[in-house]
């Protein structure tokens, strides 16, 4: 068969070869070769473990192929350097049929503990005979058969001599030593139970203290012995016993304020607290807790950290004068800033109210305003007080007091200057009529031919008369502008016929005494 693509070719051990095709199916066959061969199969197992000083042996079968029939060497390499090796049969037996070599080696005594690569192969007068070589790993391990658990102990003097124990390490003296003995039988040998005798298979030991509570008279480590402890299983050194009941307040079931907290975990044993609320998370409830020192507690004192004996509230909010930012009522100061009459006429004020009576001045300090500006701070213990002449501007009032050492209250006073007037009139004279675009100011007076007209809207329809109309517009001052128009309404003028050969007659409505006529010819020269 020829012109075939092969896409997998396989040999069995049996020497049958596979041939896989494209299209054209899985073909088989003998393999054969015309060269005499030998074929050598993979070891099985693939690995052999022997101990230093002692020997092992493992087969390879072969196959001889191509009429085969000569004197044949088998070879061993990558054995360490002091193993001797032996085939059966000898090197140099005459091979012509199948079978199997067998391979001893005898390692030495002092070789290397580690896994060595073997390759074999065969060779007849000298030259490769083999279709390809085979391997096998030997692995070379430590021979402790005069100490099986290698610690340096011979096993004959080793009191654990499957156990490494280079210690040797005997506490109750028996001759086995601690980490193959287990003297109490709960099974936990010597070397690692914390009650070597005193059966505890849990090992419990409740301080840590490596000694099993089964076993340990202070199981809970706070120096009393348990006898004698009030709570032998919680550490209380103090042995504190609030009610007198023989048992440890930390280990004491009792409720003695009946708010459902066990007392040893209540942060207020004696004042029932069942959210057992803490504001400064120093271990005591706030019920029984005065953190200031104020003789108020701080459940119920209005400034818990801030000492004040009077719990003065001035503006009743709930919080105590001397902790709060805003001490006094809402409406204890009023300011109001008064705007520029006319621009740049720096008339502008700032006038202080202060509602109550009070022991002490108020200090003021006014920042802000317009570049320039500088205020020196003043003491004010009137009622009243007021800034004048002052340019437009942003400026901040701010109060203070010794009295209360938390106030600073600001205010903004925004002093204006007014805006111009700004007048856009739009004139229909198909209606007679003139639309007012206003801004600048809130109130506006209109005098239209004569008549006061006032309005506060920003847009605004007026009726023209026939003839000349004036308008005049001011705002809330004058000094914001002034604006004036003057707009001309014609009357109906006719002239007929036009154009005219000979005359024309000429008529004019209204009360308009005189009228401008200018005349054209047929060409549009002024005549």
């Amino acid at each position: 068969m020829s012109n075939v693509r092969i896409t997998d070719l396989d040999m069995r051990d049996d020497f049958k070869v596979f041939a896989g095709t494209y299209g054209r199916g899985i073909f088989s066959s003998k393999f054969d070769s015309e060269d005499p061969l030998l074929y050598l199969k993979l070891p099985n197992p693939n690995s052999i473990s022997i101990k230093q000083g002692e020997s092992g042996t493992f087969k390879v079968k072969y196959k001889v192929v191509g009429g085969y029939d000569k004197e044949t060497n088998f070879t061993v390499t990558g054995a360490p350097a002091g193993t001797s090796i032996t085939y059966t049969p000898a090197n140099g037996s005459n091979i012509n049929t199948d079978g199997e070599v067998s391979i001893k080696l005898d390692i030495a005594a002092n070789d290397e503990v580690k896994t060595y690569p073997l390759v074999i192969n065969a060779t007849s007068g000298g030259s490769p005979i083999t279709v390809k070589s085979v391997g096998i790993d030997l692995i070379v391990v430590i021979n402790n058969s005069n100490d099986l658990d290698g610690d340096g102990i011979l096993n004959d003097v080793d009191n654990c001599p499957n156990k490494a124990n280079a210690d040797q390490k005997d506490t109750d003296g028996d001759g086995k030593g601690d980490v193959c003995d287990d003297s109490d039988g709960d099974g936990v040998f010597d070397d690692a139970d914390n009650c070597i005798n005193t059966a505890n298979t849990d090992q419990v030991d409740l301080d840590k203290d490596g000694i099993g509570d089964v076993c340990d008279d202070d199981k809970d480590g706070d120096g009393i012995k348990n006898d004698v402890d009030n709570c032998p299983l919680i550490a209380n050194a103090d042995q504190l016993d609030s009610d007198g009941d023989g048992k440890g307040d930390v280990c004491d079931d009792d409720d003695k304020d009946g708010d459902g907290i066990i007392d040893r975990d209540d942060n207020c044993p004696n004042t029932a607290n069942s959210d057992q609320k803490d504001m400064d998370g120093d271990g005591i409830g706030d019920v029984c807790d005065d953190s200031d020192g104020d003789g108020i507690f701080d459940s119920v004192d209005n400034c818990p950290k801030n000492a004040n004996a009077d719990q003065s509230d001035r503006d009743g909010d709930g919080e105590g004068d001397v902790c709060d930012p805003n001490p006094l009522p809402k409406d204890t100061f009023s300011v109001r800033a008064s705007d520029e009459t006319c621009k740049s006429s720096n008339n502008g004020s700032i006038k202080l109210t202060i509602k109550g009576e009070f022991s002490q001045p108020f200090g003021i300090q006014i920042t802000g305003g317009p570049t320039g500006f500088n205020f020196t701070s003043q003491e004010i213990s009137s009622s009243t007080w007021s800034l004048d002449n002052l340019e437009a501007g942003n400026y901040w009032v701010c109060l203070t007091s010794s009295s209360f050492e938390t106030l600073k209250q600001c205010f903004n006073a925004n002093i204006n200057e007014p805006a111009d007037l700004s007048v856009a009139s739009d004139v229909d004279r198909k209606n007679n009529e003139i639309r007012l675009g206003l801004s600048g100011g809130t109130k506006y007076n209109i005098i239209l031919n004569g008549n006061l007209i006032t309005t506060y809207d920003n847009n605004i329809d007026l009726s023209l008369s026939p003839g000349i109309n004036t308008i005049k517009v001011t705002a809330n001052k004058e000094c914001q502008g002034i604006f004036e128009e003057t707009i001309f309404i014609s009357e109906d003028i006719l002239l007929s016929p036009n154009p005219a050969n000979a005359s024309s007659k000429l008529w004019v409505g209204g009360f308009d005494e005189n009228v401008n006529i200018t005349l054209f010819d047929i060409t549009g020269r002024v005549i």
